[in-house]
């Protein structure tokens, strides 16, 4: 059997955000048939709806065989209507109910509260009641710190009788007083053979963390486990989608501790809309070793934790592949620390042409470059809010975007974007290293492009590390234990592989990581001598000569200096290598391959299956130079 997964950005135009995610099996293999899971994430304002719908009944099914006939789970982040009324519209307007006959839906739950349109979220709500065989798997959440005790229309609310095979937790409606700030949320539930099980009574509500941690691709109606269909092996090789985050509940388990959930409340200055975003649900999905994250509108003061669960040994090995920019690249979300800890290759921003926001933010952009952002001051003034005329709002909406800073403390992360935008407007265009990467047709900005991301079977085993980072390893090993230095200590590994992944650039990376090296081996006295032999502009096949003479009159004996001066050559001749176009693919495994023969006879064992699968692609419609057709960057 072969699982693929895709993850589709809908490109919708102006503001809004959906995202479909896509399981596959192909079927292959005794004892399981080919099957599809789908999963959508938002869905935009209401006039989305016909293009979503469009996407969703053109996705193939697992092993061929046409399309999908149906849509498995939705997902509602918060209630927000760029995020929700295409959901809504899609429930309530589209002829097709098979389509969405069955559809599981998560949402935050019921709020204490709105702060918004009463309206809004009923229409949300009577949505899912017009579809009888739907079920709104979260109903009976209480999505707030509050009872849940306010009347609509004179009617109180009350909780709906619902069979659960896994107890969530519970709180009356009457007599509570609060939710405790650390909740402990217990073994995750597993699959149970029978359907069987206690029935939650009528007047008690689950806890706002009662999603956190739960699996939401694989589920029934009751939010419990299922297995794919066909061999049970299938349950363990299939992508899973699993929350990291609802109503301000943040995963946050100590390492080797029991699974927990702190609440982060809401800043002092937080009102309406950031109340919302900050309640967001936020995912991770998983396939194999490959890892993503996608998380509404969350803003920093709960995306900052998330991090520290995804990646707690903060390695390169647990790295998140690529993040979903949360609230379209807003500078209240993906904080360069959030960024330091996921160590993203590829970030993906869901802001259509000439948003009105202008939204990927500077901040955000500068934080992908790699720039301190922190230290800088506000790239441009706030938004005009009310009491502006209609003549200072468009004055701010085409003012040019700031310059980038110069200085590059680390590595970048390609980012892109699912509308064109506008190099006059857009901070991504006019600055920066990755403004090439916009999706969407320069000749006409109406006409939008998704960016796709897909992982195959293959891919999905493939060393998290990346070439660089097995190549980096592999060199090492390669050249210590020929000379009689034994098996380099993990730590030492580990700790070169984070020097390389964190620099910004070749001649930085090939500086850390001899740094690194020296003072794990107990050299630093050599460190400034032979940093300076690896970054001199001299031709690239004398480096491993110059490292090691320089190192041995510092001191170094010989053995340890060409370890080190074969790890600075592998870096400054492979650094860059990891991203390259479907187009080059050939070239560039010569390329690397080339690069891992040492002068003095060591042939490092780099994992070729790396170099040829690659970690994951990015399909996307490349706009100037060269517009129009779609193209694919292998990241490796």
């Amino acid at each position: 059997m072969a699982w693929s997964l895709e993850i589709r950005h809908i490109a919708i135009a102006g503001t809004g955000d959906s995202t479909v995610i896509v399981a596959r099996d192909d079927g292959v293999g005794a004892g399981h048939v080919a099957q599809t899971r789908t999963c959508l994430i938002d869905g935009g304002k209401g006039p989305a709806k016909g293009q979503i719908d469009g996407v969703l009944r053109g996705l193939p099914r697992g092993g061929g065989g046409g399309n999908i006939t149906q849509l498995d789970v939705m997902v509602l982040t918060h209630y927000d209507a760029d995020h929700m009324t295409g959901l809504r519209d899609l429930l309530s307007k589209t002829a097709n109910a098979p389509f969405y006959g069955t559809t599981l839906i998560y949402d935050q739950g019921e709020p204490s509260a709105l702060g918004f349109d009463e309206n809004t979220y009923l229409g949300w709500v009577n949505a899912i009641r017009g579809r009888p065989g739907c079920t709104r798997v979260t109903r009976n959440v209480a999505a707030d710190q509050a009872r849940v005790n306010k009347g609509r229309y004179g009617l109180p609310l009350q909780p709906s009788n619902i069979q659960v095979r896994t107890v969530p937790a519970m709180w009356p409606l009457v007599g509570v007083a609060g939710i405790p700030n650390n909740p402990l949320l217990g073994a995750l539930p597993a699959p149970l053979a029978v359907p069987a099980g206690p029935l939650v009574a009528a007047n008690q509500w689950w806890h706002a963390y009662w999603l956190v941690g739960r699996e939401i691709l694989w589920t029934d109606a009751a939010g419990d486990p299922i297995a794919p269909a066909g061999a049970l092996a299938a349950a363990a090789l299939a992508p899973t989608i699993t929350c990291v985050a609802a109503n301000r509940y943040v995963r946050n388990d100590a390492v080797g501790g029991p699974a927990r959930a702190t609440y982060l409340p809401a800043t002092l200055l937080a009102q309406g809309d950031q109340v919302k975003n900050e309640k967001s649900l936020a995912f991770e999905v998983r396939f194999g070793n490959f890892r993503y994250y996608i998380g509404g509108d969350i803003e920093s003061p709960q995306e900052n934790t998330i991090p520290v669960y995804l990646n707690p040994n903060d390695s390169v090995a647990g790295r998140v592949h690529v993040t979903k920019t949360s609230h379209h690249g807003a500078e209240t979300a993906t904080s360069r620390a959030f960024v330091d800890r996921m160590r993203p290759l590829v970030a993906v921003s869901s802001c259509g042409a000439r948003n009105q926001f202008r939204h990927p933010r500077p901040e955000t952009v500068w934080s992908l470059d790699g720039v301190a952002v922190a230290a800088l001051p506000p790239a441009t003034p706030p938004k005009p809010g009310r009491g502006t005329t209609a003549a200072q709002k468009l004055a701010w909406t085409l003012a040019p975007p700031p310059a980038l800073p110069a200085a590059r403390a680390r590595r970048s992360v390609a980012h892109y974007l699912t509308g064109f935008q506008d190099p006059a407007t857009s901070t991504s265009m006019a600055t920066g290293t990755i403004g090439g990467l916009n999706s969407g047709d320069p000749l006409n900005i109406l006409l939008p492009h998704d960016v796709t991301i897909r992982v195959t079977a293959d891919q999905s085993v493939s060393n998290p590390l990346g070439s660089l980072g097995v190549g980096l390893v592999e060199t090492i090993r390669g050249t210590a234990t020929p000379l009689g230095l034994g098996a380099p200590a993990p730590a030492l590994l580990d700790g070169a592989v984070l020097a390389l992944d964190t620099a910004p650039d070749r001649a930085a990376a090939a500086d850390a990581v001899v740094r690194f090296l020296l003072t794990q081996l107990g050299y630093a006295g050599a460190i400034a001598v032979t940093v300076a032999a690896v970054t001199a502009g001299g031709p690239l096949g004398t480096l491993v000569q110059l490292v090691r003479q320089a190192a041995t009159n510092a001191g170094v004996p010989h053995a340890p200096a060409s370890v080190v001066a074969a790890a600075g050559k592998y870096v400054v001749e492979a650094h860059g290598m990891a991203l390259v176009t479907d187009r080059a693919l050939a070239a560039d495994r010569a390329v690397v391959d080339a690069a891992a023969v040492l002068p003095f006879g060591v042939q490092p064992l780099v994992n070729q299956a790396v170099h040829a699968t690659g970690l994951f692609s990015v399909t996307y419609h490349e706009m100037l130079p060269a517009p129009g057709g779609p193209r694919t960057n292998i990241y490796r």
